[in-house]
């Protein structure tokens, strides 16, 4: 543990496995050598190249859809007019879905800092997805989150705890819903039993990942002991390559989901209401896939919405683990193979497509665009705040 050392200096952080005894020492926002923009070049690229494999297997599964299957031309799909009206009503799922994300992060903003500003929480939101799409294991909106609340003038320390805090929560929720949806019959269903395996298998990684976030809020010296030790062990096989960074930053990211703990636990109620949100947030997304089943089927229905809700949510819970940006791949994969039955004469492939466009595409696409537009803004603001020095300077 020497080399940790170098990095802290006098501090007593992370120096042995038998616990962290300066826990509340350690200062995780200050690092010469390792800070966000030190390494955001690096993200931006990574994050590019993983979305250029997910466009390229999302193309190579949809050119063999629709050359080897059974796939309705658009002109006699246009010809049937398919009931339009559920796609609209889908974009308002989308749109009702960024609201309780928007009022999540706004009743967070209101719990650490006193105030509810809905159009930050609606920036948290739509920051949060577009990074948790082009990232593998949707592991890039909360650090991308951090940082946008931290540059619209939020304390690190508050907006660790608004990020951290609500992904928490959603993360229950998310573990609830895929524990009662393994419970619902699935015989309609292609393929069902193989994806209530891998949905399974996903619902016991999220379990485990759940239960080790609450360890690590509870327990300082057991955390410190199983972070630490993984650590060490992935350095000496060689996964790990820059030991002191990664202690740095695990040690940070610990920190910050105590604290956020700290403050869930005072609000209570606060803690239930935010809960009730994360839940209907994950069950509007699921309705998705139940809309398109109405758009091409209605009014001749052979399934209700619960079994194919909660199958959506299983077809989530069996992409998650998954590295590919949004389980890019896995997912169309199980979307075509699950719900053969339901769409038929030839609909599977263009259903496929607009679930996806749906509950994943249209995030990248919004995201892109307020990010281009934040980084207009920020640009503009930058020179006015340059030509008020000019013009003091010269008075």
């Amino acid at each position: 543990m020497e080399k940790s050392s170098k990095i802290f200096k006098n501090k007593k952080v992370v120096a042995r496995h038998s616990g962290l005894e300066s826990f509340a020492e350690f200062n995780y926002t200050k690092s010469p050598k390792i800070t966000e923009q030190a390494t955001k070049k690096k993200k931006k690229k990574t994050s590019w190249i993983f979305l250029i494999i997910n466009i390229a297997i999302v193309a190579g599964i949809f050119i063999y859809q629709f050359c080897f299957g059974e796939t309705k031309p658009l002109s006699e799909l246009f010809a049937e007019r398919p009931y339009y009206r559920f796609f609209f009503i889908s974009l308002g799922a989308i749109a009702f879905f960024y609201l309780l994300y928007a009022i999540g992060y706004s009743i967070m903003l209101k719990i650490t800092t006193g105030k509810f500003n809905f159009w930050l929480g609606l920036q948290f939101a739509v920051v949060g997805k577009y990074w948790d799409s082009i990232t593998p294991f949707g592991s890039g909106g909360q650090f991308a989150q951090i940082a946008h609340g931290i540059k619209k003038g939020v304390s690190q320390e508050d907006t660790t705890s608004i990020v951290v805090g609500k992904y928490m929560i959603s993360m229950i929720a998310f573990v609830v819903l895929g524990i009662i949806a393994l419970f619902i019959p699935m015989e309609t269903f292609t393929s069902g039993i193989v994806i209530k395996v891998l949905a399974g298998v996903g619902v016991g990684i999220n379990v485990l990942l759940t239960l080790f976030i609450w360890l690590v809020s509870i327990n300082r010296k057991l955390c410190s002991v199983i972070v630490l030790g993984g650590i060490k062990l992935l350095h000496k096989i060689k996964i790990i390559k820059n030991y002191n960074r990664a202690v740095f930053k695990s040690m940070r990211f610990i920190k910050q989901y105590q604290k956020a703990f700290k403050y869930l636990i005072k609000k209570p109620w606060a803690v239930i209401g935010q809960l009730f949100i994360c839940i209907l947030e994950w069950l509007t997304l699921a309705l998705v896939a139940y809309l398109i089943y109405l758009a091409f089927n209605f009014p001749n229905l052979s399934v209700g919405p619960v079994p194919i809700i909660a199958m959506s949510i299983l077809c989530t819970f069996a992409t998650s683990y998954f590295p590919i940006p949004g389980g890019s791949g896995m997912a169309e994969v199980s979307f075509a193979a699950l719900f053969a039955k339901l769409f038929t004469d030839g609909t599977n492939f263009w259903a496929l497509i607009l679930w996806r466009v749906f509950t994943y595409y249209i995030f990248i696409i919004i995201g892109f665009i307020f990010t281009i537009g934040d980084s207009f803004v920020a640009k503009k603001e930058i020179k006015k705040k340059e030509q008020q020095n000019k013009e003091k300077e010269q008075a």
